[in-house]
């Protein structure tokens, strides 16, 4: 085993893709499907009593059977590693100092990507609820970093960010929000409207429902802004139309519409 500094934890589990430990001499050993979904659990939710997470973890099997698969895997895992990850205090089970949990990055994979739980049912519904919170969090980052672009100026840098956030999440109505602004603002407002409307149909396809008040603003917006450009200027259609001239004084300085 490696020497571990006092009071270091001597492994650190990864727990986003393709599940895994890292010593603290940095050596690498594939987690298990049920003992990648335990970890997760006890990462997130906590000490936890053994018989709950072995109903989690074989929902079918008698209760005895899966106690003792429970205790299998984790005599598996002692023995791989070399030590107690998993704590067990009056049959309550809890993450041992000796190990850390690296904090799941929102631009990064899902927490337990590569595996699947149609066999526990509970515990897939649960990892479903951790992966869109995963997927919230990311949303929530790449919207402040397109607004941040936005504030600055940097509109192509705010397009590209505009693109990735849509294509990440095909049904996010805040992409599509995002996406139709930055149009907007660089004076594509023909591109701007093309956008809500394949948000509209994404809404009524996919939930029968009409976008927010936030977006009918922003798109009822672009629609008058395109209708005084039409009005005023005599450019062909296909012609980009000044955002100084389409958003109201308050707006030039590029102050975010997204909510």
């Amino acid at each position: 085993m490696p020497e571990v500094t006092l009071g270091a934890p001597a492994f650190r589990a990864i727990l986003t893709g393709a599940a895994e430990l890292v010593t603290a001499g940095g050596e690498r050993i594939a987690l298990e499907r049920k003992q990648a979904l335990l970890l997760a659990y006890l990462s997130v939710e906590g000490p936890t009593p053994r018989g709950k997470l072995a109903r989690l973890l074989w929902p079918d099997a008698p209760e005895a059977r899966a106690r003792g698969n429970l205790r299998q895997r984790l005599a598996v895992l002692r023995k791989v590693v070399g030590a107690d990850l998993v704590s067990d205090a009056s049959g309550v089970l809890s993450l041992s100092p000796q190990l850390r949990v690296a904090p799941t990055e929102p631009a990064g994979e899902a927490l337990l990507a590569r595996f699947e739980y149609e066999d526990c049912d509970t515990a897939s519904r649960w990892l479903e609820a951790q992966r869109e919170a995963q997927r919230s969090q990311q949303r929530a980052a790449m919207l402040a970093a397109i607004r941040a672009a936005v504030q600055a100026g940097r509109l192509d840098e705010a397009m590209r960010l505009a693109d990735a956030l849509l294509a990440a999440d095909r049904e996010s109505e805040e992409a599509y929000r995002a996406q139709m602004e930055v149009m907007y603002l660089r004076g594509d407002t023909a591109a701007a409207i093309a956008v809500w409307d394949r948000c509209k149909d994404m809404l009524r396809q996919l939930y029968g429902v009409s976008p927010s008040p936030a977006t009918r603003q922003l798109g009822e917006t672009i629609l008058a802004a395109c209708a005084a450009g039409d009005a005023s200027t005599s450019q062909t259609a296909g012609d980009a139309i000044p955002v100084t001239v389409l958003r109201p004084p308050r707006l030039i300085a590029r102050q975010s519409l997204l909510h």
